[in-house]
């Protein structure tokens, strides 16, 4: 399951929990990319919760739809990952050395208010 909605001019929300499938992973990238017009050095913080690999066809669907990713990832400068997995939220760290010009930090979800000032002040500079 997941959710995606505007948090300002220039933030996106997100929120996954469970196991994505191929038809969610659809509809979770359409969501993304039409949530994400128009941002430019954006902001999100992401919400897991009981997160679970995708499948393989959700991996499938995210490989179809490469070129759109690479362009909604460059819309975006900084990511709060919350999340309590410790392991999603290595992984994240990980993603953050990935993906050029974002940075990833990650955050247990007790940390929320940590995480909203961390974003507020990226969006200040």
């Amino acid at each position: 399951m997941f959710t995606v909605h505007s948090a300002g001019d220039d933030r996106l929300d997100i929120s996954v929990s469970g196991e994505i499938d191929d038809v969610e992973a659809a509809h979770m990238i359409d969501a993304l990319l039409v949530q994400a017009k128009g941002i430019e050095n954006g902001r999100m913080l992401i919400d897991v919760d009981d997160f679970q690999l995708p499948t393989l066809g959700a991996f499938t669907v995210e490989l179809s739809m490469l070129p759109e990713l690479f362009r909604f990832s460059r819309q975006f400068t900084h990511a709060a990952v919350l999340a309590d997995e410790p392991w999603v939220r290595r992984l994240s760290s990980i993603e953050g050395r990935l993906i050029p010009g974002m940075v990833i930090k990650s955050f247990r979800k007790d940390q929320r208010y940590q995480a909203e000032s961390w974003l507020g002040s990226m969006g200040q500079r």
